[in-house]
């Protein structure tokens, strides 16, 4: 960052897990209001993202999003992480997490 250029931090603080949906399918929870009253994400299609709900260990506890994007963030959103710490080095790329996700993250 010696270059002058700046990075970019998003994070979002401790916040209640969101309930679990009961069915599966690519757009589960589109519209469901969680605990505190934001929405929820849709579930994901992506293939990581279903192995990794398969092989991580739950409570997640503190997560950190390094090169965080949407995708991953509405992810992340919808699992058992006691807390979300997105990092981008990109303001564009803080810009349409922003716009993106902050309705699916308690502030």
């Amino acid at each position: 960052f010696g270059s002058g250029v700046a990075s970019s931090l998003v994070e979002q603080p401790l916040r209640p897990l969101p309930p679990r949906p009961t069915t599966s399918g690519a757009n589960v929870g589109h519209g469901v209001h969680s605990d505190w009253g934001r929405l929820m994400p849709p579930e994901t299609g992506d293939a990581i993202f279903l192995w990794l709900n398969e092989v991580l260990p739950k409570p997640w506890g503190e997560v950190l999003d390094a090169g965080t994007g949407p995708d991953s963030l509405k992810w992340l959103a919808r699992g058992p992480a006691k807390s979300i710490t997105a990092v981008t080095a990109s303001t564009g790329m803080q810009a349409t997490v922003t716009d993106e996700v902050s309705r699916h993250l308690h502030p």
